[in-house]
């Protein structure tokens, strides 16, 4: 199924992001950014500078880097050479034709961004409708990176519908998190934990971010503690506290800050 190029009249890695206030800057790659879209696409197309294990970063950069450069110089058909590069690999994969994880991961990113910058060309509909469809995607990253660029919309346009609708999709009962952690990727629960964080209610999600904190996977507990953190609920700290010593030194740091963050927001 093709998407259209321009429609008139509609509209986890580190990311390194600047206009848009739910992104954090932080970029390792300077010498980008003084190249223009045609150079950009070229070192898109490129391998990465620091090897493949930095693939995915890489690309997310560029990516967004060509999402700012058309934003700044503002002229059409930049913005539509752009959008048709980001539209023709996204059919690639929907074709079945070859393409490189990583580049498809930084352009499932960089779309939503480019879109709210330039709603003229796709609305948050056809937006959330190419996305979904990455949703099945048989690569765990990919879907991954589709959830949170779900998030992302959600935020951007205020769609909140997006956010229980991408849990049915993905969970046969939203409300049952031994399907989240049943899941066997790592990328993909985390960014389900996410989503759940943004969709249940305070008191709805924290029974769930509690068990997850006792999940084995280190990258789930993480992102439990992450959350628990922004919940400022008293109620976890007794099992925050229990994880001070997890065998993890990321999920030490995380508990740690949570617990900070729970001590100030209850005073």
């Amino acid at each position: 199924e093709q998407f259209n190029i321009i429609n008139a009249g509609s509209t986890s890695i580190l990311r390194c992001l600047t206009s848009l206030y739910i992104f954090t800057v932080m970029s390792f790659y300077t010498e980008l950014y003084n190249l223009d879209i045609d150079q950009l696409i070229l070192e898109f197309e490129g391998d990465p500078l620091d090897g493949a294990e930095y693939a995915a970063f890489y690309y997310s950069e560029i990516a967004y880097l060509m999402v700012s450069k058309i934003d700044s110089e503002n002229t059409l058909p930049e913005i539509k050479k752009v959008f048709d590069y980001f539209n023709d690999y996204l059919n690639k994969d929907l074709n079945n034709d070859p393409v490189d994880i990583p580049r498809l991961q930084a352009i499932i990113f960089a779309l939503p961004i480019l879109i709210v910058n330039k709603p003229y060309l796709m609305n948050s509909q056809d937006l959330r409708n190419i996305l979904m469809k990455f949703l099945n995607h048989d690569n765990p990253s990919i879907v991954a990176e589709s959830i949170e660029s779900i998030i992302n919309i959600c935020h951007l346009f205020v769609r909140k519908d997006l956010l229980q609708e991408v849990i049915t999709k993905l969970l046969s009962n939203p409300c049952n998190d031994v399907n989240l952690f049943g899941n066997p990727s790592p990328y993909i629960k985390r960014a389900l934990l996410g989503l759940m964080a943004k969709s249940y209610s305070a008191e709805d999600y924290l029974p769930v971010a509690l068990a997850a904190l006792e999940n084995r996977d280190p990258i789930l507990r993480q992102t439990a503690a992450d959350e628990l953190g922004d919940l400022y609920k008293a109620e976890a700290l007794p099992n925050l506290e229990k994880r001070l010593t997890d065998i993890d030194p990321d999920v030490r740091e995380a508990v740690q800050f949570a617990i900070e963050s729970i001590n100030i927001g209850c005073q």
